[in-house]
């Protein structure tokens, strides 16, 4: 037997689907006075963080105690100087992140970016 399916605020589901979130959204109100944040109700509801957060997207519901990302900051004094350097001898830019402390590629493209250092290539006139 095929269940019939709907748009429930605009996501595609069945009824019974539909019914269970519904159900729940007492659970996550009380939750949200409660103080916590989405990965402690899904815990303490008994259900997946992410399902958790498809049903509060889907609901339009606002979390009061948002997780907060905790970014970490890299001591980037003395990055261009040694990027330039280290360009030159022809390092690639994993090699790079590697020698200025471990740190992620992207890092390193982002920093050349924001920074606007020229990378020594032929096109530039950098190189030979």
């Amino acid at each position: 037997m095929k269940r019939t399916r709907f748009n429930f605020r605009g996501v595609e589901m069945t009824y019974a689907r539909m019914e269970r979130i519904k159900a729940l959204l007492p659970l996550m109100h009380r939750a949200n006075q409660q103080g916590l944040n989405i990965n402690q109700a899904a815990e303490w509801m008994g259900w997946s963080a992410s399902s958790l957060r498809n049903w509060t997207r889907i609901l339009g519901f606002e979390w009061k105690n948002r997780r907060k990302r905790k970014g970490y900051r890299y001591d980037k004094t003395g990055w261009e100087a040694k990027i330039i350097e280290l360009r030159a001898k022809g390092f690639t830019h994993a090699q790079i992140a590697k020698s200025l402390g471990d740190v992620g590629a992207h890092n390193i493209s982002r920093f050349i970016k924001a920074n606007g250092i020229q990378v020594p290539n032929r096109n530039n006139g950098l190189l030979p």
